[in-house]
């Protein structure tokens, strides 16, 4: 359930075995944080009903030859996110044409056309209703928010408050959708929307740029931000995270976030010195240096460790210890869309190449080789995390200003 977002190019760093830095995430910032409820809106779906599906069988495709693991099916678009359904396929989003896919686990596709044009689907996730729901662009519709059943029905829903950019959405832990929103004049929200459309936005610092976003083995979400790792609970608290700056530029660009098997969560880091961290549900940071060249969306496999785009052509591969491996993707596409487990124990991504041609790829993770020994390394350093509940010292700041506007009457009074 990982999101579509564009990762920042970069140089690639060590390579990664087991050596690990450890930060003490203390927040820094503490912008006005006050949640505030956006007025229950009503779905919009297609007039008089939700849209018919619309199927496009594609004839099955040969896949690429295997290179012992990996095997590529063609789709006749550019294939974005991609998540695994109920129904025991993987599902994606696809643009030129705009549309949801469905691919059978032997590479079968059939496409569901998107109602609205010039849709531009991104990250899809299942729903806890047994649907697929996935976000819209739509540069020229405005953004909205589309599900689809497993027969290929798709509604779309609107209502979101000045709306440009929807980068990431997962299902969360209370039984809704929750996506990370960018609207104009710089306002920056993760939202939520219920099975049946109504949608919730919860502010953050204008500062903030919310990527990606997952639910964490405790109850709350989890999301990539600007230089940190912010954490919500379902009724809008936030806390912040700072993650630790690397490379030439220090700098740090967290993009993607996923649960892990060991109970923590994992994302991926962008910036110049590329790396995977590690966040425990406290705060605790560790970060891992790879060689790929700026990693996007991350998810864990069924081997109990984490995968994840390393860069152009390649696939990396982390354990839970920080053990790290790359490995060549046969058709060496230059673009990444997302990744997901799927329902056959292997691991599934999109991969868009310079010709335009897309492609579904999928790892028999049983087949990888097996990660190298790991190498002597310092152990990580104890942490103690002392998170600042921002939406908390938006309310004192608010009670101080109050305050001091109550003593500046008097005294003029």
């Amino acid at each position: 359930m990982r999101r579509w977002v564009g990762a920042l190019a970069c140089l690639g760093a060590l390579l990664g075995g087991g050596v690990a830095f450890a930060q003490t995430a203390t927040p820094t910032r503490t912008p006005t944080i006050t949640p505030t409820i956006t007025p229950t809106r009503t779905a919009t779906p297609c007039p008089g009903g939700p849209c018919p599906p619309t199927p496009t069988p594609t004839p099955t495709p040969t896949p690429t030859p295997c290179l012992s693991f990996i095997c590529e099916f063609p789709v006749p678009g550019f294939p974005r996110g991609i998540a695994p359904g109920p129904d025991g396929n993987l599902w994606f989003t696809q643009v030129f044409p705009d549309s949801v896919g469905r691919i059978t686990t032997d590479g079968r596709v059939t496409e569901f056309a998107i109602p609205t044009a010039d849709s531009q689907p991104g990250s899809i996730a299942a729903g806890p209703d047994g649907n697929l729901w996935f976000v819209e662009g739509a540069p020229y519709a405005g953004p909205r928010i589309g599900r689809i059943t497993t027969a290929g029905a798709i509604t779309e829903f609107t209502g979101l408050c000045c709306a440009i950019e929807l980068p990431d959405i997962t299902a969360g832990p209370d039984g809704n959708l929750w996506f990370t929103e960018y609207a104009l004049g710089g306002a920056r929200y993760v939202g939520r929307i219920t099975p049946s459309g109504k949608i919730t936005e919860f502010p953050l610092p204008p500062s903030s740029r919310p990527g990606g976003i997952t639910a964490g083995p405790d109850g709350n979400l989890w999301f990539t931000d600007d230089g940190s790792i912010g954490r919500m609970t379902t009724t809008g608290w936030v806390n912040e995270f700072p993650v630790p700056p690397t490379g030439p530029l220090n700098l740090t660009v967290p993009t993607a976030i996923g649960a892990g098997p060991d109970g923590n969560l994992w994302f991926t880091d962008g910036a110049p010195g590329s790396r995977i961290g590690r966040i425990s549900t406290s705060g605790v940071i560790t970060m891992f240096p790879i060689s790929g060249l700026g990693p996007t969306d991350i998810t864990a496999g069924s081997d109990g460790n984490l995968w994840y785009w390393s860069g152009p052509g390649r696939l990396g591969r982390i354990s839970t210890a920080g053990v790290v491996s790359e490995f060549a993707i046969p058709s060496n596409p230059q673009y990444f869309g997302g990744i997901a487990p799927g329902p056959d124990s292997n691991v599934w991504f999109t991969e868009l190449h310079l010709d335009g041609n897309g492609m579904i790829g999928r790892v028999a993770v049983a087949l990888a080789p097996p990660l190298p020994t790991p190498t002597a390394g310092p152990a990580p350093a104890a942490a103690i995390p002392v998170p600042i509940d921002l939406r908390a010292l938006s309310l004192f700041g608010a009670a101080l200003v109050a305050t001091a506007i109550g003593l500046i009457r008097r005294r003029a009074g």
